[in-house]
């Protein structure tokens, strides 16, 4: 009969080998495509659901991209993960043909959160590019938090940071892509 003292050593020896891997995957499409929503549409091709049907290509005529409505000093994107994430990075993937889609997009924020509500969450990010030539329309960032709802969100009803950003709120986003796990998955496998 072994003793627990030798038990013991070889629990710890294994425990010792063993690699826990944590792989990040795009919570927006795995394991199932997520709900999403916005503040408006330009028409009735360009809904919120074009953001995550996993086509980058970043033109409107591409059949790929959100638009919200014209004319409007807010516009916000937001996907509901459906469930607990723990989240480490965003991909955007913006609208890139013209000029004028960096002018509109400049200056936007991204919020994480745990109900529809995403200033009761946390502002992860905010685009504070200085020139429109510098922006990148399709950045990856990265933004640590464990949340339910992410939101990018685009506010021209205050005064602008930027004087060329444009007059009012457009969004035009082809792909959102969040990274991260499942918090109960990540626990599973501690």
């Amino acid at each position: 009969m072994m003793e627990a003292s030798a038990v013991w050593f070889i629990t710890l020896h294994f425990l010792s080998m063993v690699t826990i891997t944590y792989m990040s995957v795009n919570m927006s499409r795995n394991p199932n495509v997520k709900t999403t929503n916005q503040s408006s549409t330009f028409n009735g091709a360009t809904g919120s659901s074009k953001a995550v049907d996993g086509c980058t290509k970043q033109s409107l005529s591409s059949g790929c991209c959100l638009h919200t409505a014209l004319q409007l000093k807010t516009a916000f994107w937001q996907i509901d993960l459906q469930g607990q994430v723990v989240m480490e990075s965003v991909k955007i993937y913006f609208r890139d043909e013209e000029y004028i889609q960096k002018k509109r997009s400049g200056g936007y924020q991204i919020y994480g959160s745990n109900t529809t509500f995403w200033r009761r969450g946390f502002l992860c990010h905010i685009d504070t590019t200085a020139t429109p030539d510098r922006m990148d329309l399709t950045p990856s960032i990265s933004c640590k938090g464990t949340i339910r709802y992410l939101t990018i969100f685009i506010d021209r009803s205050k005064t602008t940071t930027y004087t060329w950003y444009s007059f009012y709120a457009v969004m035009e986003i082809c792909e959102v892509e969040v990274y991260g796990m499942y918090k109960d998955i990540l626990i599973r496998n501690i």
